[in-house]
């Protein structure tokens, strides 16, 4: 790409970031959960210049008002506490390569709480195995340093290959209650899920393909139009809620919740419609990056924020049921 190119497209960038941060709700925002979530309100935006490319976003399993972020790659091995409006709240060092972190999750287990970095992200297809760091998630206090990073070890990690070859993913979710995790694929068409198991488990191990997701909805002709528009539909975060039966995927257009009933398998949910989140990022002329969605364990609160700094945080409020 030449450097006009890149500086025309770079300034499009930033206007999508700012505009994200001053937008306001999206009109007809609260209908578009249908009964699911309330309207998208603005908490903050993630301004610290450390968390340039934030690529996952997890919330704390110990601390209502926490969350934790992770850059992409090309960045240091760092996780991020921050608090709602966005503010960095501690910082560590965790002791793995961020080869393409792409993803995080926290969940609980055996009453400890824990975070998973996902180090996943593979653009070109050729990584023949990928790594799932599992880490205890600290308590951060009001003494906790928010300058000087402390390490972090790793409790376990996961080695895994795919069963028909390198691909692309950017989404990643643990089912406590099941023992598994999930991966979402980005650039398959359609995007195709897998599990993994959650304990530790020797040498390389196999991702058990669920099926393919065919219910996204495609980009619109008018959409591929646009700068980079082939790629909205592209999955790029997921989360499952508390009770294991709700998982909401994020794409750089909207985010679409598959809702699990009794008895129900995930290879059957996602091949129904799922409920589209309408969100308030810009997609005419510009690149919505969104990257990072969490659902809060308690509440089901759903939170959502972009790549690039300003990136702005937006709550959705479960409804009742």
């Amino acid at each position: 790409m030449n450097q006009g190119v890149f500086l025309r497209l770079s300034a499009l960038l930033v206007l999508g970031a700012i505009f994200g941060v001053l937008m306001p709700a999206a009109a007809g925002a609260s209908e578009s959960g249908q009964g699911l979530y309330g309207p998208v309100e603005q908490t903050g935006a993630i301004v610290d210049p450390e968390i340039s490319e934030a690529s996952g976003l997890a919330a704390s399993s110990l601390d209502d008002t926490l969350f934790w972020v992770i850059n992409d790659s090309g960045n240091p091995a760092t996780l991020f506490a921050i608090a709602r409006d966005g503010r960095v709240r501690a910082k560590y060092t965790i002791d793995a390569p961020n080869y393409d972190w792409e993803d995080l999750a926290a969940f609980s287990l055996d009453n400890t709480a824990y975070l998973l970095i996902a180090d996943i992200g593979d653009n070109l297809a050729v990584r023949p195995v990928c790594n799932l760091y599992i880490v205890a998630e600290p308590k951060v206090t009001d003494t906790t340093p928010a300058t000087v990073p402390a390490l972090l070890p790793v409790k376990w990690r996961i080695e895994f290959r795919y069963p028909d070859g390198p691909r692309d993913c950017e989404s990643v979710a643990v089912d406590a209650r099941r023992k598994r995790i999930l991966l979402l694929s980005k650039r398959d068409k359609p995007p195709v899920l897998y599990e993994l198991p959650l304990l530790p488990a020797s040498g390389v191990i196999q991702a058990e393909p669920v099926g393919p997701v065919t219910t996204i909805p495609p980009p619109t002709p008018e959409e591929l139009k646009e700068p980079y528009g082939y790629t909205w539909s592209r999955p790029t975060a997921m989360d499952l809620s508390m009770d294991g039966n709700r998982l909401v995927v994020l794409t750089y257009k909207n985010a679409y919740a598959f809702v699990k009933q009794p008895g129900q398998s995930w290879s059957s949910v996602t091949t129904k419609p799922p409920v589209e989140i309408i969100l308030p990022y810009p997609t005419t002329g510009l690149l919505p990056i969104r990257e990072a969605l969490c659902i809060q364990p308690k509440t089901g609160v759903l939170f959502i924020t972009g790549e690039k700094p300003p990136a702005p945080v937006f709550r959705l409020q479960p409804l009742p049921d």
